[in-house]
């Protein structure tokens, strides 16, 4: 009874009673598990034709499981590697540009580069000074030699101070014009580092030093001691100056 019921078993006893359109029913539901409209797993199909083909209606490629493990599941790509540093090409400068231009053309490029500098910093000084206000009696009385300085400039200098009731300035080119009479008369020699004492020594033994000295000390007082002065006070101290002037014969 023992061999009967290993070796002879009857189709009774495995006979279930299985309902093969139940089970096709299933088989279908089973292919379609993980994802909606995506084929199901290789294993549910009965040949690998009817796999692919089932997979290219559903728009699958058959090559994004290729490798995998028979699960559906597509294993990942392994991605490009992208090209060495050493690979890639690297564009040098070309310096053969310069080559062959020998010291002339050396000399040329250097020429030009200060030309360029030389012109950039003249336009920087022009629109520099273009900016200021030039005080031109400054410029004139202080840097250039009064002999230098024509009388039509040192008489529209003083009638521009008087107009203006600058008195001050009014008593400075009064002094000016003395000290370019005497240096025409080579009776002192201008020098802009010399001061009115040096000009005193040179004057000393002639018969015009005491209307100098006198000319020398108001100025000095009224100008470097910054004394202001009103039109009264001025007419007091304009003939100090104007008769010294008239005695040199300044026209």
């Amino acid at each position: 009874m023992v061999a009967s019921l290993v070796y002879g078993q009857t189709d009774d006893l495995y006979d279930h009673g299985l309902d093969e359109g139940k089970w096709e029913e299933l088989r279908d539901g089973v292919r379609y598990e993980g994802k909606d409209g995506a084929s199901g797993r290789r294993w549910t199909y009965e040949s690998d034709q009817e796999y692919n083909n089932d997979r290219l209606q559903k728009g699958e490629s058959l090559q994004d499981r290729e490798g995998g493990d028979g699960d559906g599941i597509a294993e990942p790509q392994s991605q490009p590697r992208s090209s060495s540093p050493s690979s890639i090409p690297r564009v040098r400068p070309n310096l053969n540009v310069f080559n062959g231009l020998g010291v002339i053309g050396y000399i040329i490029i250097g020429l030009f580069a200060i030309g360029i500098i030389w012109l950039l910093y003249k336009l920087f000084l022009n629109a520099e000074s273009k900016g200021k206000k030039i005080d031109r009696s400054s410029i004139q009385l202080d840097d250039v030699n009064p002999t230098e300085i024509p009388l039509t400039e040192l008489e529209r200098l003083l009638n521009e101070a008087l107009d203006n009731q600058d008195y001050r300035g009014a008593v400075r080119i009064y002094f000016i014009f003395i000290i370019r009479d005497l240096a025409q008369k080579k009776w002192i020699e201008w020098q802009k580092e010399k001061t009115n004492f040096h000009y005193l020594m040179e004057m000393s033994g002639k018969t015009d030093y005491d209307d100098f000295n006198m000319s020398v000390s108001y100025f000095e007082i009224i100008w470097y001691g910054e004394r202001e002065l009103d039109q009264l006070k001025f007419e007091q101290i304009r003939p100090v100056f104007t008769r010294f002037m008239n005695k040199l014969g300044v026209k």
